[in-house]
């Protein structure tokens, strides 16, 4: 039901069989797991897919979603997964199957892509978020050194900034680049 025979697959299909990337499922398998590493056998995709299904304890959980770069949910059918809220909580963008159980919070707030339940739909979508251009937010997360000694009065992203660390002047300098990535006014 959770489609993991079509996200193999997908491994198998241009534009993702091309690219160095790597897929980690993690979690039960509440079904025959030998059909899983029978695909990735045949597709000789050992090297790019890792099959875990061993229970996931809460430390467990936050080093993979911290290691991954995106959350692909291929079901078949769901009305609703539990896997989403975590998926938002560590900022990780979804790739969801065409089920209105999946697709409703990702048409709601974009916070992913929707694709059809099909292998090269699935491999079309994992590149596609991916790709650097379609990342939605980068976090830089900066400190009040940047705006120097105001001499005690409140000072906000308006405030102007004049940095007399070190430290600050780095800071400053690290806001600048990433700004001027983002086309930032």
């Amino acid at each position: 039901y959770k489609g993991l025979e079509l996200k193999i697959r997908a491994y198998n299909e241009t534009p993702l069989n091309d690219k160095k990337i790597k897929l980690y499922e993690a979690g039960e398998c509440y079904e025959d797991q030998n059909k899983y590493y029978k695909i990735v056998k045949s597709l000789n995709l050992e090297k790019r897919i890792i099959l875990d299904f061993e229970f996931k304890n809460t430390a467990d959980i936050q080093k993979i979603f911290s290691a991954s770069d995106i959350v692909a949910q291929t079901y078949h059918k769901a009305t609703q997964s539990g896997i989403t809220p975590l998926a938002y909580h560590y900022q990780k963008p979804l790739l969801v199957s065409d089920i209105e159980g999946l697709k409703a919070p990702i048409i709601l707030d974009q916070t992913g892509l929707i694709v059809k339940k099909e292998s090269k739909s699935i491999a079309g979508g994992i590149c596609e978020i991916l790709d650097k251009k379609n990342h939605k937010w980068i976090t830089y997360l900066s400190a009040t050194s940047v705006y120097g000694d105001h001499k005690g009065k409140w000072v906000n992203e308006k405030s102007d900034v004049s940095p007399t660390s070190l430290n600050g002047i780095n800071r400053l300098n690290v806001e600048k680049s990433w700004m001027s990535l983002a086309n930032y006014k």
